[in-house]
């Protein structure tokens, strides 16, 4: 808390994150009071990073504070996911990287601010419709609500450009199907009809 008055005595704009293993009901509220721009727990460190990742990507580009939209994006181990969340970045869609579908579940129900799920075909732990129905069952048998995670868009992202397998994905449920390579302005397009 001394540190965080001195950093506002010198800088009222510059984004203080405080990160804490302690309950943060013992000192959120007294944080924002003085200037904290978020409070968070250090035990969720995927969560910590992103948000990091977020804070660094609009104070080094000059972007306004407008909301990122966080997408989670479940993909098979490669160097390109993290290419396309840098481009996507730059559209203000700020991409979750996880790489399995039992990440993806941990994420999902841990992170209230995803907006919209995109999934690569094939993933370590198994295909991308057992991710698409076991959300959507799992979010009918408890009712959630903060996110509705049946309700969660679900993209698939794949080299597949084959209509007849598109059109069984789409009649599975899937709200849209992407193939590579990636246009990122028709991407991002997309992406903001679903979460805007």
């Amino acid at each position: 808390m001394d540190f965080l008055n001195e950093v506002r005595a010198a800088d009222k704009e510059l984004p203080f994150i405080l990160a804490s293993c302690h309950d943060k009901d013992d000192y959120e509220q007294e944080a924002m009071r003085r200037g904290a721009t978020l409070c968070m727990d250090k035990m969720k460190g995927l969560l910590l990073q992103d948000k990091l990742v977020e804070y660094a990507y609009r104070q080094l580009s000059g972007e306004p504070d407008s909301t990122f939209h966080k997408l989670l994006f479940v993909h098979a181990e490669d160097t390109s996911a993290g290419v396309l969340r840098a481009a996507m970045l730059q559209k203000g869609l700020d991409l979750i990287l996880v790489s399995s579908i039992g990440e993806a579940e941990r994420r999902i129900f841990e992170d209230e601010e995803i907006d919209l799920i995109l999934c690569d075909l094939e993933l370590p732990d198994g295909t991308e419709m057992e991710l698409f129905h076991t959300l959507r069952r799992v979010a009918g048998m408890f009712q959630m609500k903060n996110p509705p995670v049946r309700l969660l868009p679900f993209f698939i992202l794949t080299e597949n450009n084959d209509l007849a397998t598109e059109y069984e994905y789409r009649h599975e449920g899937v709200n849209d199907y992407i193939t590579a390579p990636v246009n990122i302005p028709e991407l991002a397009r997309r992406v903001l009809f679903f979460v805007e």
